[in-house]
């Protein structure tokens, strides 16, 4: 019986639902070495900043860019908040988001959706970090010589390692905000599914039920949150330009939007992409030819718009 019970449950492991997950984890994995790659190799890069700052005998100040954000916003560059703020606002925001959904039936299909959009995102990020090197605005917080130190004579296809595991920082990933995208991601999801998944089910009113599965006031609330985390946490700390605030969130939202909106007329289209996006999806709980689970998709994909 012992035996039985055991074989049940490593034969759930690779149930139709758990496998595409274990595949968008690790797209998310090989795209996060790939961005750490760059990291590494834009990291090196940054000596030329330092030729700069000698030749003409310059300071961090001069070097950085000038930038709207900083000028309008006093800045919270002060000691321990200044590097970890960015961090604070991002670890509030995704905690409250992980103990909302992590309780829902949906869970495995919405983080990997997640995993899917951040790892394409971070693919992106590895591409615009190494194709442009801006000089890092956050002169008092990111120790560049300490980082050029952790990876001097190291390859960045072996030093990625180091940034993997945090044992490295590196202060030459400007353009664009990592923080930014986990931030939007985060935000999204509560706007894309808090009404499809409430916590509260079989409800006897149905009139609260509605009322606590929209949570239009929950969502206000996490937008807000989001909101002053990317204002105060990574442009007044001056953890990153403005402008690379403004192109995260901009990619998530196309990202994240394009995938959803695919995701709606999947059934209507042919094709390689056609055919691994459906064998990733057709076991989701929202995807299929039945109407309820049709109408459950186009709620998400009309809230989205909103």
């Amino acid at each position: 019986m012992k035996w039985h019970t055991c074989f049940a449950h490593a034969s759930s492991l690779y149930s139709p639902n758990i496998r595409p997950f274990f595949a968008s984890l690790v797209f998310f994995v090989i795209a996060a070495y790939l961005m750490s790659v760059s990291q590494v190799y834009t990291q090196h890069r940054t000596q030329l900043f330092s030729h700069l700052k000698q030749r003409f005998n310059l300071t961090d100040a001069d070097i950085a860019l000038p930038d709207v954000g900083f000028d309008l916003l006093p800045s919270w560059n002060m000691g321990w908040w200044g590097w970890n703020g960015a961090n604070l606002c991002l670890a509030v925001v995704v905690g409250f988001t992980v103990l909302r959904f992590a309780v829902t039936g949906m869970r495995i299909t919405i983080l990997r959706r997640c995993l899917l959009c951040w790892g394409t995102l971070l693919l992106l990020r590895g591409a615009t970090i190494a194709a442009t090197m801006l000089p890092n605005p956050a002169t008092k917080t990111c120790d560049a010589a300490k980082a050029q130190r952790q990876l001097e004579g190291l390859n960045p296809w072996i030093g990625a390692f180091g940034v993997l595991s945090g044992r490295v920082v590196t202060c030459g990933d400007v353009l664009y905000s990592g923080h930014t995208v986990l931030m939007m991601i985060s935000c999204l999801v509560w706007h894309t599914y808090s009404h499809v998944v409430p916590v509260v089910q079989n409800c006897p009113s149905p009139e609260m039920c509605g009322c606590l599965a929209n949570l239009s006031i929950i969502k206000l609330i996490i937008w807000t949150t989001g909101s002053c985390g990317l204002i105060l946490g990574v442009v007044a700390t001056h953890f990153h330009y403005t402008v690379d605030t403004l192109i995260g969130v901009t990619l998530t939202l196309l990202i994240w939007n394009l995938f959803h909106r695919y995701l709606q007329t999947i059934t209507t289209k042919h094709g390689l992409l056609c055919k691994l996006i459906v064998s990733f999806e057709q076991h989701a709980e929202d995807f299929g030819a039945k109407p309820e689970r049709a109408s459950l998709l186009d709620t998400t994909l009309v809230n989205i718009e909103v």
